[in-house]
């Protein structure tokens, strides 16, 4: 039988922060299309263009939702087809790569800027992260003067689902709600943008008293058994 080696990414174990302005492994941003017409898309790996491509978005018969992996894009220009109102999902498979999206609706007289989230999310925008290291985690908005938490622990006795996902929204001045959230290693907190916001996401520190409690058996002491009366 042939041996196969096993990869290790190991970013996904050793990153300690998420920003909305790089994406990185564990993060993903989805942008909304609302209006029909033809964009410009490109991918930047650093300071390096690595990708671009057209996009047409047409009132009907294309698809709804993409999903473009950022470490797998090829340097060649292509072209996508997407519904009016649908969405790109852009997110990192691997390696460890700082990447930025910026797309522009190109009208009759100049490119109008859509994103460039090296700058903000825009309105409407998603910002998705996935946390692996159990512990509390800061939420901050950059821009703004909203913060939260996320509260990440080992799984328990119970049903431990990491596709379930839970959301957070960024509303007036950068305030979340909720501010804090719990969910457990390998699920994803999503944060949707009503108003244009940059977001960090930092690991503060280890929260033993996240993990499940250990329930012991509680001893109680017998009192010495009265002789009877005669």
């Amino acid at each position: 039988m042939k041996r196969k080696n096993v990869v290790l990414n190991r970013p996904v174990f050793a990153q300690r922060a998420f920003d909305s302005r790089a994406l990185t492994v564990l993060t993903a941003l989805f942008h909304r299309f609302p209006e029909a017409g033809d964009y410009d898309l490109k991918i930047w790996q650093d300071e390096r263009m690595i990708h671009r491509a057209h996009v047409r978005v047409s009132a009907e018969g294309t698809p709804a939702q993409l999903h473009l992996d950022l470490a797998a894009l090829g340097e060649m220009a292509e072209s996508y087809l997407l519904a009016a109102g649908g969405v790109i999902g852009f997110y990192v498979s691997r390696g460890i790569g700082r990447y930025r999206v910026e797309i522009a609706q190109l009208t009759r007289r100049e490119k109008v800027v859509r994103l460039d989230n090296s700058q903000v999310i825009p309105e409407g925008d998603l910002f998705a992260v996935t946390l692996v290291r159990p512990g509390i985690y800061r939420v901050l908005q950059v821009e703004g003067r909203g913060e939260g938490e996320i509260h990440v622990r080992l799984p328990g006795k119970e049903r431990y689902r990491p596709d379930q996902v839970t959301r957070v929204t960024v509303g007036k001045e950068g305030v979340m709600e909720p501010r804090v959230v719990e969910i457990l290693a390998g699920q994803s907190v999503v944060f949707w943008c009503t108003i244009p916001a940059s977001l960090r996401v930092e690991w503060v520190k280890a929260m033993e008293e996240l993990e499940p409690p250990i329930q012991r058996p509680r001893l109680t002491r017998r009192q010495p058994r009265q002789p009877a009366q005669k």
